[in-house]
């Protein structure tokens, strides 16, 4: 029996979205099946066969050399369902032509699209809402025309790529100097040329 899906996730990782996939799969099937899982991730089918994740478990979570685990939330969701089937894990290389893998590149890329539609959707509303907003605090103080950005000053208008070459900056301090007969000016920070 084979189980299609896919789905999206906001600020994500490959990862988590290869975790998730599995564990995913693994909730659709009824306990103690015996279960094939094709992957084209590294990352969990060797972790899994080489026994690195059951080592975490014991561990309490955490590595041989006592840096923490990332994923660690997903990593036992996937053991508890893992230990629920007869799971056999299969490496399969990606983009090689493999008919299974090539399926789930094409439902994970209309989860992508889907994402980005999503996003793209609540990206418009908030625009439309913050732009409602404003209005209303306009309508509210009496004002006629919508908001103008202010004008530019005298100094920022003098700041044109025209004079750009009269100025350096320290690096270090950030400060910025004359020029003076077509020298930088020492910066009192050695380190530091302008």
């Amino acid at each position: 029996m084979v189980h299609e899906g896919h789905g999206q996730a906001a600020g994500t990782t490959n990862n988590r979205m290869e975790l998730t996939a599995v564990i995913k799969g693994l909730q659709q099937i009824s306990p103690g099946d015996r279960v094939e899982v094709w992957t084209d991730s590294k990352y969990i089918c060797e972790n899994m066969t080489q026994g690195h994740v059951r080592k975490w478990r014991e561990r309490g979570w955490g590595k041989r050399s006592g840096s923490s685990l990332q994923n660690v939330d997903l990593w036992k969701v996937l053991m508890e369902e893992a230990d629920r089937h007869r799971v056999e894990w299969k490496w399969v290389k990606g983009h090689d032509g493999n008919a299974g893998n090539e399926e789930a590149d094409r439902l994970a890329g209309s989860g992508a699209r889907r994402a980005l539609e999503t996003c793209k959707k609540l990206e418009e509303a908030v625009k439309r809402w913050t732009d409602e907003y404003k209005q209303r605090e306009w309508d509210e103080r009496g004002a006629t025309s919508t908001p103008t950005k202010p004008r530019r000053t005298a100094s920022e208008t003098r700041r044109s790529p025209v004079c750009a070459p009269t100025w350096t900056s320290c690096r270090m301090t950030g400060s910025r100097r004359r020029r003076r007969t077509g020298r930088a000016v020492r910066c009192p920070w050695t380190r530091c040329r302008p």
